[in-house]
């Protein structure tokens, strides 16, 4: 049945003051319909009637018995709330020599089935909410012909209705309501779906239930809309899921529709309780769940009965949460002036109750016939929606803030995180620099560095330290000196980490560095001296003081732990290489050599060739003497040829030295300083230091051993005969 005579039946029922009053029998004369092309007119005061109590009279019964007729005292037909039969008599005169159409429409709030005879009791037409319809119209119409001159119609109305509203029309009336229905109707549809589409859109954009909501309201509208025309007829087919057309299109209509407007109206004025239990201000919100309970419950008993006739006192609950709901928003605009969005929901429904009392007062014959009166519903909801849309819109505006609000906040949480992460990341680039690599990479793979667990490891390590530390930092401020040293970490760093080496310390104006592979520890400090050399030249163009820096490598085995306490912890190496390393690097001065390396490292370089043996030294910590191999690789290519020229000459000096044939040892070490070319910047020394370091060193031994140190006429012997052997 079309949702508008549901809800109006109950607003009849409200409103009792609207109904006529009782009929009187028939006087002479006997009214009469006059059929023209202009017909269109409410017909309640051309008719006859009178009330089958018992619903078992037929059509001829009707006719051929003796009825009293009746006039209604008004435009309408009241007879009271009951299950009952209405027949209804109508006269007609078609002055026309040629039949003329006529559509006899009914407007009863609650209607089963209504049956047109003519006066031979010939069944016309019928129509009604438990018939298949044939055709679809927004109310009940009866189609049939009257012949020319006067004739006589029955109807049969079987109705739960207490007030029935007849209307007459020509053909060419109907057409012309029906495109003016039609015209509205699509109006109507357009501007909800409209409405709906956009809402949707800004549900999606934003992500608010307000808007949500709002669109399945607008879909239920549309839903109450269509249900309203009946246009739904056109569409559907009659029996859907085993229930009829009308059934769902109309019973459920008004239960979803209510149900929705709780649901938006809650989202939009913040009805939802925020609490489980019925505390402080949820109480009330708690409380107006009862409204969406009632519709539920409605719908549930509409599938439960398959009849909307039984469900008055649920509708009537429903009707009511009407009420609530937008007492609730004017309370809310009164509590709070500056709420607009309360103000318009508020407002929102009064073009919703005034098209409902419209179409009220329209049936009840209290406004002239019109068209536009049988829209007052669904152009009252129309009017409803536009207004809601206006307080949604507001909602906009708050989510907009919100958003913007939300968007400074993550802006502000943001700029915190980037200041977080900037300081993170310094501070990792300050441990990087400060804590051990290793540590670090422990760090990295989440690993705790304080649980590290000694172990033995083969390492080669070197030892780097300046020779003219005091000279320097005499001759220059603490500035200029720390820029210096900066200056020659960054070089030893760039060769180190190039060669996959690492500084385990810096001690000062000292390194320490180690490497896995020995291959690998050679070329970072070849390179490194190169680059040092290269500093060195543009130092020396600029008058500045020279870098001089002595290296000591090592091989062996060692231990790498965690030492110290909390409140200082330093991963280091400790063990004999390092200890060898480190004397190595101070003896270079002795040895006037650069590089100096111990016999374990040398061996494992196989076909390495850019390094000579410098001699014999009792390292510190040790019982025997060891032999120490000098790195000339870094040198230029004419030290490097001599160096490699004299290696055999040097073993043998060492080897004379270390049988005390001291004499001999500094003949042979003489004969190579007679021929050595001389060095490039002081030409009264010769190319090669190392030599008069050796007899230097040959000398003191001498000497402490209270032997003659010979001059040099008294080894032109020894001289002469080393020149002869070559």
């Amino acid at each position: 049945m079309p949702l508008r005579y549901q809800i109006l039946g109950l607003v009849l029922l409200l409103c009792p003051v609207l109904q006529a009053g009782p009929s009187h029998p028939l006087a002479a004369p006997v009214p009469v319909i006059t059929v023209s092309d202009s017909l269109d007119k409410k017909a309640n005061g051309d008719i006859l009637y009178f009330l089958d109590e018992q619903n078992k009279l037929t059509i001829a019964e009707v006719i051929g018995g003796e009825r009293t007729w009746a006039v209604p005292e008004s435009a309408n037909l009241t007879f009271g709330l009951a299950t009952t039969t209405v027949w209804v008599q109508a006269h007609f005169l078609n002055e026309s020599p040629a039949p003329r159409a006529v559509f006899f429409e009914f407007n009863p709030v609650f209607l089963e089935q209504i049956h047109a005879y003519n006066e031979a009791g010939e069944l016309l037409d019928s129509v009604g909410s438990t018939l298949p319809m044939e055709r679809f119209e927004s109310v009940p119409a009866l189609k049939f012909e009257v012949p020319p001159g006067s004739s006589v119609r029955y109807f049969s109305v079987k109705s739960r209705s207490n007030s029935l509203a007849t209307v007459v029309r020509s053909l060419p009336m109907h057409e012309v309501k029906n495109d003016f229905d039609l015209a509205v109707f699509c109006t109507l549809i357009g501007g909800l779906l409209l409405l709906m589409i956009y809402h949707v859109f800004l549900f999606v954009t934003y992500r608010d239930r307000t808007y949500l909501f709002y669109s399945l309201f607008l879909a239920s509208t549309i839903h109450f809309t269509v249900s309203f025309s009946s246009y739904h007829k056109a569409i559907l087919p009659d029996v859907i899921l085993g229930f009829h057309t009308d059934f769902w299109w109309s019973a459920l209509a008004a239960p979803i529709l209510l149900f929705f407007i709780y649901l938006f109206s809650a989202a939009l004025l913040d009805l939802f309780p925020h609490k489980p239990y019925f505390s402080g201000k949820d109480r009330l919100k708690s409380l107006l769940l009862v409204l969406p309970a009632m519709d539920l419950l409605t719908i549930v008993a509409v599938f439960a009965t398959n009849s909307a006739y039984a469900l008055i006192p649920v509708r009537f609950f429903a009707l009511i949460h009407m009420l609530v709901l937008p007492s609730v928003g004017v309370v809310l605009w009164y509590r709070k002036r500056s709420n607009t969005i309360a103000l318009y929901y508020a407002l929102s429904w009064i073009p919703f109750t005034m098209g409902a009392f419209l179409i009220v007062a329209w049936l009840s014959g209290a406004v002239d016939h019109s068209y536009i009166y049988s829209w007052g519903l669904p152009i009252g909801t129309l009017c409803q929606s536009l207004l809601l849309a206006f307080a949604a819109g507001q909602q906009l505006n708050v989510v907009t803030q919100d958003k913007l609000q939300e968007q400074r906040d993550k802006l502000r949480v943001m700029d915190e995180l980037e200041n977080k992460v900037s300081k993170l990341k310094r501070r990792d680039q300050v441990i990087r620099s400060f804590v051990s690599l290793d540590v670090v990479e422990e760090l990295d793979r989440g690993e705790d560095p304080l649980q590290y667990q000694p172990r033995n490891l083969n390492k080669c390590i070197a030892f780097m330290d300046m020779h003219n530390y005091t000279t320097f930092f005499e001759t220059y401020s603490a500035f200029e000196c720390q820029k210096t040293i900066n200056e020659f970490f960054k070089i030893v760093n760039d060769a180190v980490y190039g060669e996959r080496g690492r500084v385990d310390k810096i001690i000062g104006d000292a390194m320490m560095i180690e490497f896995s592979e020995p291959a690998s520890c050679l070329k970072a400090i070849v390179r490194l001296r190169k680059n040092l050399s290269d500093a060195n030249r543009q130092r020396s163009e600029q008058h500045q003081e020279l870098l001089q820096f002595g290296t000591g490598i090592s091989y062996g085995t060692m231990l790498s732990a965690n030492f110290g306490s909390s409140h200082k912890i330093d991963r280091t190496l400790i063990g004999d290489p390092v200890n060898v390393a480190s004397r190595l690097e101070t003896i270079t001065r002795q040895f006037a050599v650069d590089i100096l390396c111990s016999k374990e490292f040398v061996d494992l370089l196989h076909d390495y060739q850019f390094y000579r043996p410098a001699g014999y030294v009792l390292l510190k910590g040790r019982a025997k003497k060891s032999l120490v191999y000098e790195v000339f690789e870094h040198h230029p290519p004419a030290v490097i040829e001599w160096k490699l020229s004299t290696r055999a000459k040097i073993m043998e000096a060492i080897k004379l030295e270390l049988a005390e044939k001291y004499h001999e040892a500094l003949a042979v070490i003489q004969s190579l300083i007679d021929i050595c070319p001389p060095h490039t910047l002081h030409p009264e020394l010769p190319m090669d230091p190392t030599l008069s370091a050796m007899v230097r060193a040959i000398e003191e031994k001498m000497r402490q051993l209270e032997l003659k140190v010979p001059t040099k006429e008294e080894l032109s012997p020894l001289l002469e005969q080393y020149r002869k052997a070559g």
